[in-house]
């Protein structure tokens, strides 16, 4: 018996859902076979023109984009963003009454107290 008998043999004692499962990975393996014979078959050569082509890109890219870079850190326009930046509360020293109004519990910070 041959392969293709065995085949006609086994799917004539299938039921429905299990023939639908077969109809599925038949129309995949049609699916994979156009794509193989679409995509052209690429050499190790041509892989590494690729790569390169690309580093050559991304390198050109990486040295326009920091001379860009280093233009904006040069202008006013950095020291103007870094001046609008909110501050945050400058608090002195810490004092035991400070520390009283705090929110929350906090063990024990050394004041000028502890360290005279």
């Amino acid at each position: 018996m041959t392969l293709q008998q065995t085949i006609v043999r086994d799917l004539a004692t299938l039921d429905e859902a299990e023939l639908d499962q077969v109809a599925q990975y038949l129309s995949l393996l049609k699916i994979r076979a156009q794509a193989r014979q679409q995509s052209p078959q690429s050499s190790p050569h041509e892989w590494e023109y690729l790569y390169r082509d690309a580093a050559e890109d991304d390198r050109s890219l990486a040295e326009a984009g920091m001379s860009d870079y280093a233009r904006i850190l040069d202008s006013d326009v950095m020291l103007d963003a870094w001046c609008e930046l909110p501050r945050p509360p400058v608090i002195g020293r810490v004092t035991p009454r400070l520390v009283e109004q705090l929110p929350f519990d906090i063990p024990h910070i050394p004041t000028e107290e502890d360290v005279a």
